[in-house]
């Protein structure tokens, strides 16, 4: 006989159903698979199976000790964060969420006992797993599977085991796993969500067995490195576009992309293709391989996009050494202007002394206008990054966009210098202007807040100096100076600034940390607008970016992929769309970043909260 309980929360009364398993609240033949408890408040006790469900540890999973069919479900915001094999007890509400029974408004939870044995795992086809409601919730297991299709940008892949495909979802762990691998055995909670079914493994001993399957794809520093043995040979390479069709030879087909291997190529051909590709695309190419002049070029190309807004690769630091083999590699130099030149011949130079030697950078102006890189001068300490290419022998860089050079990593800009940036200790500038000012204030901001904060600049002999407070790894700070003459006329540097945009600096990542930046301010994506995020770690490390609304509910994952960039950081503007790309409705939503690191599996995250603001009617 069930017992009755009557508890008393605010100022209303439920009365709460003890049910006696697990299976009670689950088991179901109506064809919704609603649980026949369905809003009801009910009392169970379950052994915990999997932990950090939507990577929130109050979100868990509990089962019946014997595990098996209806026998597991789903706790949601319990205020407790178990282990696995701890005895829970919960109070709570029978709740259907898009297709998954979960108990939640929990009013009582409590660890019993831990250390307690998991149930077995079920061992069941990938097919029960696609298509039984029975298995929801339950700890199960398939095994002898091939890797249908591979971890896509939602973190889902794919698996079958000869009876049918089934998902494999990452709101536990992540994997990035290969298409066409085999896997001896993969262990984990099945998830329902909208009548899909997916398994979620709950680390990397969840997945045992896995093969990846031969590398199907050439290596572009294969080709680069043993041209003659791939002369005039069909290759099919995979790689980022890093300098986009259409900008250095208009009016034929010709471009640059650099796959795993480090290396880059150039893609060629006669005519124009009926699809331009952009930098930051990832492309399968096809085609025969080719010598013209220096470069070795992959013609007559078969193109299929993979995806868009990849990260550019990391890039090679150009010694001035390299031969022939490094042509078409993402680099770069860093030196001191020495000369600039505007060619009468379609392009702007500028040389570069990197202590090395002088490299030139190479501006096409069918790519960049010189307007847009001419206030670099001689004695600029910049960072300029392209693709390498050869002239009379010697390694230049062909730029492809005028965001290709910059200030060098905010160690110098226009006029002053900035300390080396070191995380957690403050940071010096300098400016050094040869008129005489009554008072300098530097305007700085990390991307994090919106409002500027104010500094007065000491002055020294011969220039004026301040100090920016300690900021972590991967903060950019973002400054502009404001310089009263002894007229009490204003003077503002950058001169175009508001128009142009402020000096910034970034601080290199070179530790496994998780950090997201982004503005505290309201957006409105009704208007076509945009939010700015900045997320990154240790290059190398892989990053996870979800955005949640409030309930805990995932919505998109803007990111998953290995962080290549030089200092870690990677920027991308979220238009406020979920994974279906319809617009999201007003309202608080969490931003949710992940790293972890490829070699330990150590992770660490961060979040912040994005707000929709009001559509305009």
């Amino acid at each position: 006989m069930k017992k009755i309980f009557i508890l008393i929360v605010g100022i209303l009364m439920f009365s709460v159903i003890n049910a006696e398993t697990i299976y009670e609240i689950q088991y179901t033949e109506d064809a919704s698979g609603d649980s026949p408890f369905k809003n009801e408040i009910v009392t169970v006790t379950g052994i915990v199976t999997a932990i950090g469900y939507n990577f929130s540890n109050d979100n868990f999973f509990i089962s019946e000790d014997e595990g098996g069919e209806w026998n597991g479900i789903y706790i949601y915001g319990a205020g407790i964060e178990p282990n696995l094999g701890d005895e829970v007890e919960i109070t709570g509400r029978v709740v259907e969420y898009q297709g998954i029974t979960e108990i939640t408004i929990i009013s009582i939870a409590n660890i019993i006992s831990s250390d307690n044995p998991l149930p077995e795992a079920t061992i069941i086809s990938t097919n029960e797993l696609a298509t039984e409601e029975k298995y929801e919730s339950v700890l199960v297991q398939i095994q002898n599977i091939t890797v249908t299709e591979g971890t896509n940008d939602d973190g889902e892949w794919y698996v079958n085991d000869g009876s049918g495909e089934c998902q494999i979802d990452d709101n536990i762990f992540s994997a990035t796993i290969i298409a066409n691998s085999e896997i001896e055995s993969i262990t984990g909670i099945v998830d329902e969500h909208m009548s899909e079914f997916a398994l979620i493994p709950r680390d990397e001993n969840d997945i045992f067995g896995y093969e990846e399957p031969e590398d199907s794809y050439d290596l572009i520093a294969d080709i680069q490195n043993n041209f003659n043995d791939y002369d005039g040979d069909e290759v099919t390479v995979c790689g980022v576009v890093t300098i986009g069709d259409n900008l250095l030879y208009p009016g034929q087909t010709k471009f640059y992309i650099q796959d795993e291997s480090g290396h880059g190529i150039q893609v060629y051909n006669s005519q124009p293709l009926s699809t331009i590709y952009v930098r930051g695309d990832k492309i399968e190419v096809t085609g025969t391989i080719e010598r013209y002049n220096d470069d070795v070029e992959i013609t007559y190309p078969t193109i299929t996009l993979i995806s868009q807004n990849e990260s550019l690769p990391f890039a090679h630091n150009l010694a001035g050494n390299e031969d022939e083999t490094w042509n078409g590699t993402w680099s770069k130099a860093v030196g001191t202007i020495t000369d600039v030149w505007d060619s009468e011949y379609g392009f702007y130079k500028i040389e570069v002394d990197t202590n090395g030697g002088i490299i030139d950078l190479m501006f096409w102006n069918s790519a960049v206008a010189p307007d847009s890189i001419s206030h670099f001068m001689i004695g600029d300490l910049v960072c300029g990054k392209g693709v390498i290419t050869f002239y009379e022998g010697a390694p230049q860089l062909s730029c492809g966009y005028a965001e290709d050079v910059t200030y060098d990593d905010g160690i110098s800009y226009s006029y002053g210098e900035i300390s080396e940036l070191i995380p957690n200790q403050p940071t010096e500038i300098t400016f050094n202007y040869s008129l005489e000012y009554e008072s300098v204030i530097l305007h700085w901001k990390t991307i994090s807040f919106q409002n500027f904060s104010v500094l007065e600049m000491e002055k020294d002999s011969t220039f004026y100096f301040t100090n920016v407070p300690a900021q972590d790894e991967g903060t950019t700070v973002e400054f502009y100076i404001v310089a009263t003459d002894t007229s009490n006329i204003e003077h503002t540097f950058p001169e175009g600034y508001p128009n142009e945009s402020a000096f910034s600096f970034t601080f290199n990542i070179t530790s496994h940390a998780a950090a997201l930046n982004m503005p505290a301010k309201v957006f409105n994506p009704f208007l076509g607008e945009t939010f700015p995020i900045d997320f990154g770690s240790e290059n190398g490390d892989k990053a996870i970016l979800r955005i949640y609304n409030a309930e805990g509910k995932l919505k998109t994952t803007l990111k998953n992929e290995i962080i290549s960039n030089s200092n870690g950081i990677v920027h991308l503007d979220w238009n406020g769309r979920d994974k279906n790309y319809e617009l999201l409705p007003i309202g608080l939503y969490i931003c949710y970043l992940e790293v972890i690191d490829v070699n330990t599996g150590a992770k660490k995250t961060a979040k912040a909260p994005i707000v929709i603001g009001t559509q305009l009617k």
